[in-house]
């Protein structure tokens, strides 16, 4: 079994659980996993990266975090043909706690 992971920290009190736990509730996935889920993914708008994730795309109704070596690589390249395509659809978008301010004119220019 593996070490407890620190997820978030309360206060004073660290809430953690052991890795394996949250991969056998399928809370977390873990890439590689291969894992498919009968809903099917969200395209990433690149068939290449579709190619390699498991449900063909990127999860729907979850929690996606991208882990880079570092920030300002071009990332959000990744995610801009699908915001581009929900927020046409109205659908609903969220960031949570990013790594910097959204700069709107490369948005928008992303479609």
């Amino acid at each position: 079994m593996s070490e407890p992971v620190q997820l978030r920290q309360h206060g004073n009190a660290a809430l953690a659980m052991p890795l394996d736990a949250l991969l056998a509730a399928r809370t977390v996935w873990r890439a590689g996993q291969g894992t498919a889920t009968a809903n099917g993914g969200e395209s990433t708008g690149h068939a290449a990266l579709d190619a390699l994730l498991p449900d063909g795309g990127w999860p729907r109704r979850a929690l996606t975090e991208l882990l880079l070596p570092a920030h300002g690589i071009g990332e959000i390249a990744l995610l801009l043909p699908t915001l581009a395509r929900m927020t046409g659809a109205s659908s609903r978008v969220m960031l949570v706690a990013p790594p910097f301010i959204p700069y709107a004119p490369a948005w928008q220019a992303g479609g």
